[in-house]
């Protein structure tokens, strides 16, 4: 093949995979950002919220993982991205409509209800209106049972999300590594795209959901109310134009010889031993992948429930949803510049430490708009924690496994990771409040900072850091080194091998 015409067709993918990471990436963090606010409106507590998050997301994480596998084991990356589509649209679907704002208990029980809220609420508030009361907690319209049923609904529909969410990500990013191969430092470039897509979409989002806000009186008690079905449609809208472009997806083919057919195979579990001997790499799952991940699930689960406190309209979180996103885009621009003067580790400890410093600005701000300034540090910190994680296991992975252990960071990080910022920053706000439980979390993301930079120093002496694609197998795996980059020596019984279809 000419080398203009193999430009041609790389620049072809890579603008497929910007448009993808665009849109999956858009809908993902839109979900994200709104959902604790949908189960706000639907009468759960911070409490409840954490809980919900923790059992759906930990579900989550040990589906994601048997996915991971069970895709590089049966060379089924694109039908599973397909798949992850049409079910998250089913999802949403089910959100759209399953869910009623009905109050189904009597107005004496209602004002009842309120009351006592409202003088619980009082206790931890020297100085309290009806008004504010209102924007933080909606649980004295409901009966007990209505929002147990409630929980039971959501969590139907929040896990196929939540599986999803980790394929989309995980499975996008597979494909554009194989695509860059060992010009992996582009990867940050190409998943700028999709902070894009979290701004501009999130952004539209908002918009659509102020023009549905209403105020509602609830047996003589006014209750602002936002219709969530006309942003689910939106997102359903998107995912249904994007989704042609998955399906025309053209994995890259790797030819192998007959007889390794088997080898193959056994390799995607060797590949992951592999990974997972080196315990620099367990570290670094533990550090950035489950740690790092408990900050980011406390930042989704709360941040935004932080600004609603205060007076912070769909407006308002709109413009920082598109800071949060130019800032991620600006670093993405920067991530090849930044690889050359530090390594991977080094870059996601400074980014636990531009979470420290976002928690903190939480904690103590008393005007939502601080919040465009927040989202900006955010916006580094997400960046710089999870999509140079994936530059490292782009860097450390044998081919054969690198779905698996994709998924197994990316579980780690938005699932287990976010469902135990969410459980236990959930149990925080509800005992100490809000303020004080992003006190908390600043000073663990402060700590864990000092200790990831500590590790890459300690480490690093023993260790060659991010290794060139030619560089990534194992001693012990017994694949040609060719076999990177889909080469096998070519024999009269050679086959193709499609690692995207399932027709092998």
């Amino acid at each position: 093949m000419a080398p203009s015409n193999l430009f041609s067709r790389l620049n072809e993918s890579l603008l497929r995979f910007k448009i993808l990471y665009f849109t999956s990436i858009g809908i993902v963090s839109t979900l994200k950002t709104y959902m604790q606010l949908f189960m706000k409106q639907l009468g759960l507590n911070p409490y409840q919220v954490g809980v919900l998050l923790c059992i759906t997301q930990l579900t989550g994480f040990c589906l994601s993982i048997c996915v991971g596998f069970i895709v590089d084991r049966f060379r089924i990356r694109k039908p599973c991205l397909i798949t992850a589509f049409t079910i998250m649209i089913l999802s949403l679907l089910g959100l759209s409509f399953a869910f009623s704002y009905n109050v189904e208990t009597s107005c004496e029980n209602v004002q009842a209800q309120f009351n006592q809220s409202f003088s619980l609420y009082c206790q931890h508030h020297s100085e309290c209106t009806e008004q504010d009361f209102v924007a933080t907690d909606r649980s004295w319209l409901y009966t007990e049972y209505r929002i147990r049923y409630t929980m039971y609904k959501l969590f139907v529909f929040l896990l196929p999300l939540e599986v999803c969410f980790i394929s989309t990500y995980a499975l996008l990013d597979v494909f554009t590594m194989n695509v860059l191969q060992k010009d992996t430092d582009q990867l940050p470039f190409q998943r700028a795209f999709g902070a894009l897509g979290w701004g501009c979409i999130n952004f539209i989002a908002s918009f659509i959901m102020s023009l549905t806000k209403s105020n509602i009186q609830y047996c003589g008690i006014a209750v602002s109310v936002v219709d969530f079905s006309y942003m689910f449609i939106f997102l359903i809208i998107i995912i249904s134009i994007t989704l042609p472009l998955v399906v025309t997806i053209k994995p890259i083919e790797h030819n192998t010889n007959a007889s390794h057919s088997l080898q193959l195979d056994n390799d995607t579990l060797k590949g992951i031993t592999n990974f997972l001997r080196n315990w620099r790499n367990l570290m670094f799952i533990l550090g950035d992948g489950i740690l790092v991940g408990t900050l980011y699930g406390f930042k989704i689960a709360f941040v935004f429930w932080r600004v609603d406190d205060l007076g912070g309209g769909k407006k308002l979180l709109g413009v920082a949803i598109i800071i949060h996103g130019a800032m991620e885009f600006i670093v993405g621009i920067l991530g090849s510049k930044l690889l050359q003067l530090f390594s991977c580790v080094q870059i996601i400890a400074f980014g636990a430490f531009m979470y420290a410093l976002d928690f903190f600005g939480y904690a103590v701000m008393q005007t939502p708009i601080w919040t465009l300034v927040l989202q900006a540090i955010e916006g580094v910190a997400f960046f710089c924690t999870y999509i140079f994680g994936l530059v490292y296991i782009a860097n450390t992975t044998h081919p054969r496994s690198l779905a698996s252990i994709t998924f197994m960071f990316s579980s780690s990080y938005v699932s287990l990771g976010r469902s135990m910022g969410s459980s236990v920053g959930g149990t925080l706000v509800q005992k100490f409040g809000i303020q004080n439980a992003f006190m908390m979390y600043s000073v663990f993301a402060t700590i864990l900072s000092v200790l990831l930079g500590t590790t890459d120093l300690l480490t690093r002496k023993n260790h060659k850091p991010e290794a060139n694609i030619d560089d990534r197998v194992g001693s012990d795996i017994s694949l040609d080194q060719t076999a990177l980059i889909g080469q096998l020596p070519e024999s009269d019984s050679e086959q193709m091998a499609n690692y995207g279809s399932s027709n092998n």
